[in-house]
């Protein structure tokens, strides 16, 4: 009760602070989480330094600050997302090519948009549902405070993005005959490794979350890759990349393969803007 408490205090809090001002509070988290409580910094380093062997000391530990920056800019970017505008969100995340995704569903042809936590991946979400109304599908895995997640589910019931718990896939593909996008995140460790995908990704044995082949395969759903960017502080954009169009054969694992492959051009480019302190390596294959 406590942490939902809190939790809705912080969000009446931020709603009521400007954007700039908001940047300017997240230099003072960052130097919490960084210098501070040194939240999950050994991870951070860690991943950091096996994915980048070429780096030396200084650069890596630009990186990790880098890192925090942009976590901290992500975290309350987040939080000002549940009392801000749609429109707001949508004019600060532009899509660059709307008729990839439009060519599809004007069709009734569903797809899979297989994002990222890359940047501001809340606001992605978001933005894409207000340019295609009740059209977007987000999944996502239940918080373990109940109350805290019923109250984002409510301030987000008014939203043009309809969310749907795991547990409610049934619910997705009832829905697949209408033409709809699926959301998909699957760039993190999967917790049943039975079921993993393994692929390549950062030259490293890298277990993955089965979803994307688990649906797109079986229902020939094209899997739309989100390459998402900060373009300057508090604007982003993103394009839809095809990485399968549902109709070539594929072997088990190979969109999957092509999904993280992209990711990791994607981070190369802007290392720090990844969730770099996530275990995303704490299975090794056998």
């Amino acid at each position: 009760m406590l942490a939902y408490i809190f939790f809705r205090l912080i969000v009446a809090i931020v709603s009521f602070i400007p954007l700039n001002i908001l940047y300017s509070i997240s230099n003072f988290v960052k130097w919490v989480l960084h210098r501070g409580v040194k939240y999950r910094r050994n991870i951070v380093e860690s991943n950091l330094k096996a994915c980048f062997p070429e780096k030396n000391k200084d650069e890596i530990e630009y990186l990790i600050s880098q890192f925090y920056n942009n976590f901290s800019q992500v975290l309350l970017e987040g939080l000002k997302a549940l009392s801000m505008d749609e429109a707001e969100i949508n004019r600060r995340y532009v899509v660059k090519n709307p008729t990839v995704l439009s060519n599809y569903l004007n069709q009734q042809k569903s797809v899979i948009l297989a994002a990222t936590h890359f940047t501001n991946w809340e606001w992605g979400g978001v933005s894409i549902g207000v340019d295609f109304p009740n059209k977007i599908l987000a999944l996502y895995k239940s918080i373990r405070n109940f109350r805290i997640e019923q109250d984002v589910i409510r301030r987000r019931a008014k939203s043009s993005l309809v969310l749907l718990n795991t547990r409610e896939t049934r619910n997705m593909i009832d829905r697949l005959p209408e033409g709809v996008g699926v959301i998909m995140a699957a760039d993190q460790n999967p917790s049943n490794i039975k079921e993993a995908i393994w692929v390549t990704f950062f030259n490293r044995d890298t277990a993955c979350l089965h979803g994307i082949e688990k649906y797109a395969i079986p229902y020939h759903l094209p899997v739309l890759y989100c390459d998402m960017k900060r373009v300057s502080q508090g604007h982003y954009e993103y394009s839809f990349v095809e990485i399968w169009d549902g109709r070539t054969p594929v072997q088990p694992g190979q969109i999957t393969q092509k999904y993280m492959s992209a990711l990791e051009s994607t981070i190369r480019n802007k290392p720090e803007n990844w969730l770099w302190s996530h275990k995303r390596w704490k299975h090794t294959k056998n």
